[in-house]
């Protein structure tokens, strides 16, 4: 069951279990700081906060946009909740959302909702986290940034 890969075992009885060793280290030793982070995907099997706790630098430097899974599985394994996860992210100037509702221009999950979305019927298991400053993930005001993204949903067939 190679998806169940982790830093903390998810193993069953009729598992066969590979252990290696791998060298960690956090996104604000890893990425060189003259360079620039746009978007961080994190999919770590509950481990997401101490990834975010790694890259501090890089977020209030950055503010990349995150895409990121979270689910009550996974965050059990460390012993996490929903909520410290969004409060890390509130507290750095993140607003969160589900993916759909950030494609259609729709409004950031509130505490309570971001909770509730990892109880089931699950709402998803991958979030989107942006900073206010960025519209659909691209930052506002800075040389040379690209055009904001064309939605699907916007686009209009030409005659």
């Amino acid at each position: 069951r190679p998806c169940y890969s982790g830093l903390r075992s998810q193993a069953v009885a009729r598992d066969v279990v590979t252990r290696i060793t791998v060298e960690l280290t956090t996104l604000d030793e890893a990425i060189d700081a003259g360079r620039t982070v746009d978007l961080i995907k994190i999919d770590v099997e509950g481990a997401e906060l101490f990834v975010l706790q790694g890259a501090t630098r890089i977020l209030t430097r950055d503010r990349p946009s995150l895409m990121f899974e979270s689910t009550h599985s996974g965050l059990d394994l460390w012993g996490l909740r929903p909520e410290q996860i969004f409060d890390f992210l509130t507290r750095h100037g993140y607003r969160v959302f589900l993916p759909r509702t950030f494609v259609a221009g729709g409004v950031p999950l509130t505490r309570e909702e971001f909770v509730e979305a990892h109880t089931y019927p699950f709402l998803a298991f991958n979030f989107i986290a942006v900073a206010p400053e960025r519209v659909f993930g691209r930052r506002l005001g800075r040389a040379g940034a690209a055009p904001p993204l064309a939605l699907a949903n916007t686009l209009r067939p030409t005659a």
